[in-house]
């Protein structure tokens, strides 16, 4: 427990994923959310608030908290609660419960996000290079490199059509050998981009556990509860850290546009 606040996202990475603890055995599951509510006990015990978690909410919330991030490592839940309370995620202001606990993971899973993006990039790097110190490809005549300009305007479909005609041919000339190297090149860098395009979306579609779609409603159904806490004028849960003066106030609620000298503290979003 001393140590976890230090726990870095790599390192928690190398533990085991919560649904697989949970779908190997029964009484794991029963463990890993006994030992996510302890964690959570610990972290929250940490924090000098009035508004805590009792024993009861603190269980149920692990529970939610393994079912909403499934796909998450165990040690990434201790990254998070150590990160919170080094103050990563925010100022807590004298109460600690579930909306509070489901924000620090939504901030941690939106860097989680661009952290495992950047980890994908970089491996594809280490294997372009990986490529590149490989056997060298025999080099393309220059006759050969004069046709790819030709070639790239193809279609999928024509320039297959084309690598199946010449490939076919019992003995062909060196004209037509030069025109089934260009069109085997330009092929085969087209499967490598649409390779990569398709992994790097598919990666990012699944790096969240969650599809584009699904992350694009989630952002809509925030903005909107934002704007019915502002109609509200419930300041708290609109992300203000103080409530706006009258002053300003009133100069938003001008019929004239003007610019406002005074602006509320707003916390990060």
């Amino acid at each position: 427990m001393r140590q976890f606040s230090h726990l870095t996202f790599t390192a928690a990475r190398r533990s085991p994923q919560v649904s697989g603890l949970r779908k190997t055995d029964p009484d794991l599951a029963d463990d890993t959310a006994e030992a996510l509510t302890n964690l959570l006990l610990f972290t929250v015990a940490q924090f000098n608030v009035s508004n805590n978690l009792n024993a009861a909410q603190l269980s149920l919330l692990a529970n939610d908290l393994l079912g909403k991030f499934w796909y998450w490592r165990f040690d990434e839940f201790a990254y998070v609660f150590g990160q919170a309370l080094r103050g990563k995620w925010g100022t807590v202001y004298n109460r600690i419960d579930g909306p509070v606990v489901q924000e620090w993971c939504e901030k941690y899973g939106a860097e989680r996000e661009a952290l495992l993006v950047a980890e994908s990039e970089e491996q594809a790097k280490s294997y372009q290079l990986a490529e590149r110190n490989g056997p060298p490809e025999p080099p393309l005549s220059a006759a050969a490199r004069a046709l790819v300009p030709q070639l790239e305007l193809l279609s999928n479909a024509d320039l297959q059509t084309g690598i199946d005609y010449y490939a076919a041919l019992p003995n062909p000339t060196p004209e037509q050998a030069d025109k089934l190297a260009a069109a085997v090149a330009v092929a085969e860098e087209r499967n490598r981009v649409a390779w990569a395009t398709h992994m790097l979306r598919q990666f990012k579609a699944g790096a969240s556990g969650r599809t584009v779609a699904e992350r694009e409603a989630a952002a809509k159904q925030k903005t909107h509860a934002v704007g019915v806490a502002l109609l509200q004028r419930n300041w708290e849960a609109a992300g203000f850290a103080t409530t706006p003066s009258a002053a300003w106030l009133a100069k938003i609620n001008a019929p004239v546009n003007e610019p406002t000298d005074e602006e509320p503290t707003q916390q990060a979003a």
